[in-house]
This record gives structure tokens, sequence and C-alpha cells, in this order.
């Protein structure tokens, strides 16, 4: 089983993976972000290091996703799905440098694992932004309304497609009027609400 929480950044991914975790009996698999030696620029010249921002998220990412092939039957559950590499790039890059890094993500990602289950928590600005200052990051502490606004938009646009032209599963969850960190009956609800999205695929 590879489970796979998406959505707008701050709104929790990696906070829920812990806890599917502990309460799945399942491996993790958490995503490389204060590592990429761009990111801190990125926040502050997007144009400027977009590319070389996408690009070091993408071949780290690959790596550890190929490596996935090996621990699936034990449970994984992860915070983002590879294919958030192309909803970024298609919102930060342009020209030229929008091609190639397409040309490279469908090389790499061609065969790779897919989830069996893809967790959307969804969140308006104002959330993303309350948990972003909470999770205190210095470099994401400025990040632009309007620019998480897009990823917003995108994250959207992406689920929408997914759940209207794809066969897979999707459990989107609506996170501006809960908190499953700090509140436990939120938290148990939601994952009851998992669960019995697991059982309706294993059916």
């Amino acid at each position: 089983m590879y489970i796979c929480i998406e959505g707008g950044i701050g709104v929790g991914k990696t906070s829920l993976t812990h806890i599917l975790s502990e309460e799945l009996g399942f491996q993790t698999k958490l995503e490389i972000v204060e590592e990429n030696p761009y990111l801190k620029n990125f926040y502050q010249d997007i144009e400027k290091y977009a590319f070389q921002t996408e690009m070091f998220f993408l071949t780290h990412r690959f790596g550890q996703v190929k490596e996935l092939k090996k621990e699936i039957e034990t449970g994984i559950v992860s915070d983002y799905t590879i294919h958030k590499n192309k909803l970024f790039a298609n919102l930060n890059l342009h020209g030229q440098d929008l091609v190639k890094f397409n040309q490279v993500f469908d090389v790499l990602t061609e065969g790779l694992p897919q989830p069996d289950l893809l967790i959307f928590l969804k969140a308006d600005v104002e959330t993303l932004k309350k948990r972003i200052m909470m999770r205190d990051r210095k470099f994401e502490q400025d990040i632009d309304s309007g620019y998480l606004q897009s990823l917003i938009d995108k994250y959207q646009n992406y689920f929408d497609d997914l759940i209207t032209n794809t066969a897979t599963n999707v459990l989107v969850i609506e996170c501006d009027d809960i908190d499953f960190v700090l509140n436990a009956d939120d938290r148990q609800t939601l994952l009851t609400t998992i669960d019995q999205k697991l059982k309706e695929i294993h059916e």
C-alpha cells in the first residue's frame, strides 16, 4: 500500500504522514525541503532561481520514489507525490526552461510507482499563512499571498482532473476548520475517514 498526501505549503502534509505512519504501522517517505540550496533565494527571486530549484526537487524526489518499489509491500506513506514537481514547474517556469523541465520529468517518471491512495489536504490562503507562521521556517515567512493562491488553484485543477479523468483513488479533506495536529477529536475523525476510504479500496 502506497499512500501520498498532497496540498498547499504548510497545510499539514508531513504532520499527517507521521500520524498515519504511526496509526497504520507504515514506513514514511518524506520530501527533502530545507536541504535544497536554492530555496531561500527562490522565494526572494522566483524567476531567477526557479529552474535550479525545480530540478533539484525533481532529481531528489525521483531517487526517493524509484526506491519505493522495494518497500511498498510493507506499506509506505509519503508527504508528496512526484507529480507535484510538474505542478510547481508549470507555475514557476516559462519558455524553454519549462520545455526542458517537462522533457526530463517525462523521462524520469515513466514506470515509477503510483499511489494507491492520494489524499488532498485543501485549505485557503489564510489557513496556509497561519500554519506557515506556526512552523517558523524563516525562508517561508514572506511568501506572497498571490503565489499561495496561484498554487491553490493549480492543486485544485490538478485534483479536479484526476477525479474526473483517471481511476486514481483520491480523498479530499477540507482543512480550514479542522486541526488534526492539536485537536484529538479532529484527528480521530480524519483517521476514521481515511480508514473508510482504505476499506473501499480493498473491497
